[in-house]
C-alpha cells in the first residue's frame, strides 16, 4: 500500500484506488493474447500511466508463491519456485534447466534448476504439488526441462478446490559428439553452447521463437513486452505500445509481415531434446470445506520409452578417407601412400631435379 501512495499517492480509501489496483493486475497476469492486451485500452490515454515501467511494477508487487512439494528423488522436496519471466507470463518454474536465464531476481533464484532424474528401473516417477488459496486458477505448462514455456506449449489448467492428475510419456532425441564437428548448415540443428544473443548464454529453439516476435514487436510498435525483459531489453511497452501489439498480434504470433509474407527467424531444433508426445488428465472437483481452499497437481511417467532417437555422422572425413584408400587399390593397384608419393614426384622431387641441372 505504501507503494501506490508513494507513485500515485492515493491510499486505499480512496476511490481512484481500485483503479489503479486493477492496472498493477493486468500489469502481473499479461500475456500475449488478445484478451490480456485489451484489458489495456481503458488506460491507453491516461498520462499517469505512461511514465509507469510495466517491468518495475511487477518486480514491485510479484512474489513467488510456496508450494508443498513431493517428489520421487530425494533432496527436491525442500526446493523452491523460481519465478520467471517467459512470454506466457509471469511463471513459477520448477526442474527447468534454462529457468536460471529468466530467472525475476536472481536473489531469490530457486534453489535446485536441474529437474529430477527418472531411470528405467526405478519403481515410480512422480510429483505432487498442493498449492492453497488459488482462486483464480492458472496454467501448468508441460515441457522439456531443456527449454522455456512458449505460447504454443501444452498446459493444464488448475484452479481451487480441484485436483488435477497427469501422466505422459516423452521421447528422446539426442545427438552423438561426431555432430559437433559438423557446422549448424550441415547438421540442421543447434546444441545449447550454440549461442545466439548477448543477453542469453544459450541457445533453444523456444528462445529463438521468443527473441523472433521480440523483433517483431520492435519492428511494428518501437518497444516490446516486458516480458521479453531477459531477451536483449530494449524499450518497454505502456499501454499505449500493447494497443498497437494488440493490432499487430496475429503477425507477431505467425511472424509473418504487415503483407502477410512469412519472416525467416533462422530458428532450428535442438541437437538434444526432450518431446512430451502425449498426456492424459484427470479432473476431481473437491466439495469438502476443509479441501475447499486447496488445490492439487500431480504429474506421474507411467510407461517409460523404450525408443531413443541419435542423430549421427553415416559418412565422416575418416570414412571419405578409408573409401578413396580402397578405390585407388581396387582400380589403380595402389594406395593413399601411392597418391602421397606421386603428388612428391610431380612437386618436391621435379623441383630438386630441374634444380640440379641448372
Amino acid at each position: 500500500m505504501v507503494w501506490y501512495f508513494r507513485v500515485w499517492n492515493v491510499s486505499e480509501s480512496e476511490a481512484k484506488f481500485n483503479y489503479y489496483l486493477n492496472f498493477t493486475r493486468q500489469v502481473v497476469n499479461l500475456n500475449l493474447n488478445r484478451k490480456s492486451l485489451s484489458n489495456f485500452d481503458i488506460y491507453a490515454n491516461d498520462s499517469s500511466l505512461m511514465k509507469i515501467n510495466m517491468l518495475d511494477l511487477a518486480m514491485q508487487v510479484a512474489k513467488a508463491f510456496s508450494a508443498r512439494l513431493n517428489v520421487h528423488q530425494e533432496g527436491y522436496n525442500s526446493s523452491k519456485f523460481n519465478l520467471s519471466i517467459l512470454e506466457v507470463g509471469l511463471c513459477q518454474t520448477f526442474g527447468g534447466v534454462l529457468s536460471e536465464y529468466f530467472s525475476f531476481s536472481k536473489s531469490e533464484s530457486a534453489t535446485n534448476f536441474d529437474p529430477p532424474q527418472c531411470y528405467y528401473t526405478s519403481a515410480s516417477c512422480y510429483g505432487l504439488m498442493e498449492l492453497q488459496n488459488l482462486f483464480d486458477g492458472g496454467k501448468v505448462y508441460i515441457h522439456s526441462p531443456f527449454e522455456v514455456a512458449t505460447l504454443e506449449s501444452r498446459y493444464v489448467f488448475i484452479s481451487a478446490h480441484r485436483s488435477v492428475g497427469l501422466e505422459f510419456t516423452s521421447q528422446e532425441m539426442l545427438s552423438a559428439d561426431s555432430v559437433r564437428f559438423l557446422s549448424v548448415a550441415q547438421r540442421g540443428c543447434k546444441f545449447m553452447e550454440d549461442v545466439t544473443y548477448s543477453s542469453i548464454p544459450v541457445y533453444s529453439y523456444n528462445i529463438c521463437k521468443m527473441h523472433c516476435r521480440k523483433q517483431l514487436a520492435i519492428k511494428f510498435c518501437n518497444c516490446s513486452p516486458y516480458l521479453y525483459f531477459h531477451v536483449d531489453p530494449v524499450q518497454v511497452c505502456d499501454s499505449l505500445g500493447l494497443r498497437c501489439m494488440q493490432k499487430h498480434l496475429k503477425s507477431i504470433l505467425k511472424f509473418e509481415d504487415t503483407n502477410g509474407s512469412k519472416i525467416d527467424c533462422g530458428c532450428i531444433p535442438n541437437c538434444n531434446e526432450v518431446l512430451v508426445t502425449s498426456f492424459t488428465d484427470e479432473n476431481t472437483v473437491w466439495t469438502n470445506e476443509v479441501e475447499l481452499n486447496f488445490s492439487r497437481y500431480a504429474w506421474n511417467i507411467q510407461k517409460f520409452s523404450r525408443e531413443r532417437y541419435i542423430r549421427n555422422v553415416l559418412y565422416n572425413v575418416e570414412d571419405f578417407v578409408v573409401s578413396v584408400g580402397s578405390f585407388v587399390g581396387l582400380f589403380l593397384g595402389g594406395s593413399l601412400l601411392s597418391l602421397v608419393e606421386l603428388f612428391y614426384f610431380f612437386t618436391l622431387r621435379l623441383f630438386w631435379y630441374l634444380q640440379g641441372r641448372s
